[in-house]
């Protein structure tokens, strides 16, 4: 009981996180296409800002029903999934939306393979919308949770170069899971887990280089634990493994800076231009070069600590939600992610700009 009282004081008081914030404000998604940052607000609308240097763009986009998703599709086109149970890609040439389908109940997330066919993500499985079959699967990899007949609400997805639908999930302080649906099958195949533990953290972001496909996991949790799995052909491998720990093995963790935490692992993306791997954490965002041993997290470079607001609570895990949800390469410098709370992030290389 000692223990827990002493780490729940840690977790309340000795986060060095700054100021907490009550609500969640301003945008909910960002893509980037034809030449801009394309913005979902919480209010269901589009902003736009330039990639060059992150300021509003002249160019007003509209729609009459409020916009729940924001996606692009194979041609790198903005595709929207509407209030009005309509999904619309975008005709630059006319400023508006063109009806390319519509679909029924609540959805989740939109992808597009590499025939451009469109895919919709929801608690009731992956539907394809060209044929209006559903794919559902019940088979988790986390012992903590039973899948009946339908899902959590997914924490994060992601289509691969190869078609492959990857699906995770947040169960907090019960860990995580991941599923990957074969779209040129059309059913679900199993990862080789053997070398990692997938079920460890909740799964919080995909992403892909030229070979494999990245996962990053990490849990707040009275204490802070993270990894960055690697699947090269489908067999999974440890990059990164943070997790909390004694400074002095001859000390407990309560005793005074013995408490050694792990990175609070968030979005992570690919920057093909440098050939490096980026990740958000609560230290700030970190860049590995693939030639180096990123095992070690000496070899991570810190290129911008961001002072962000954080949301204290979870519904499923003690400690605070990840305040970053998103991050996106831009080139060899700069790249935006999405905070919860503090706007968008454009860094030119050099200044970091928080766009509200």
């Amino acid at each position: 009981m000692k223990r827990f009282l002493v780490l729940l004081s840690l977790v309340l008081i000795g986060r060095p996180f700054g100021v907490f914030a009550s609500l969640h404000e301003g945008q909910q998604d960002i893509i980037v296409a034809q030449n801009y940052i394309w913005s979902l607000t919480n209010e269901g609308k589009i902003s736009l800002y330039n990639t060059n240097n992150g300021k509003p763009a002249e160019v007003k986009i509209t729609n009459t029903n409020k916009i729940q998703i924001l996606a692009k599709d194979a041609s790198g086109i903005p595709v929207i999934a509407d209030q009005g149970h309509d999904i619309k890609r975008y005709q630059a040439s006319a400023n508006t939306w063109e009806k390319i389908g519509s679909f029924d109940g609540n959805i989740s997330g939109m992808v597009f393979d590499n025939k451009n066919r469109c895919y919709l993500i929801s608690t009731k499985g992956i539907l394809d919308l060209s044929t209006g079959k559903n794919y559902f699967s019940n088979q988790g990899n986390n012992y903590e949770r039973t899948i009946t007949d339908k899902w959590n609400e997914p924490s994060a997805y992601f289509i691969d170069r190869k078609d492959n639908i990857w699906i995770g999930f947040d169960y907090g302080e019960w860990g995580g899971d991941a599923l990957v649906f074969n779209t040129l099958k059309n059913e679900f195949i199993v990862p080789d887990f053997k070398k990692v533990s997938i079920s460890s953290y909740p799964v919080q972001c995909f992403f892909e280089d030229s070979t494999a496909v990245y996962v990053s996991t990490s849990l707040m949790h009275f204490e802070i634990s993270g990894s960055l799995i690697k699947f090269e052909n489908l067999s999974a491998k440890y990059v990164l493994e943070t997790t909390y720990h004694r400074k002095d093995s001859t000390k407990t963790f309560y005793e005074e800076g013995n408490l050694i935490e792990g990175e609070y692992i968030g979005p992570g993306a690919y920057n093909n231009y440098n050939h490096s791997i980026y990740f958000y954490s609560q230290n700030g965002i970190f860049k590995g070069a693939k030639s180096k041993d990123l095992s070690k997290m000496e070899n991570w470079q810190l290129v911008v600590k961001p002072d962000l607001t954080w949301t204290a609570g979870q519904a499923k895990a003690v400690g605070d939600a990840l305040n970053v949800l998103k991050l996106i390469i831009l080139d060899k410098d700069k790249f935006v992610f999405l905070s919860e709370n503090n706007g968008i992030g454009f860094y030119d290389g050099k200044v970091l700009e928080m766009i509200k």
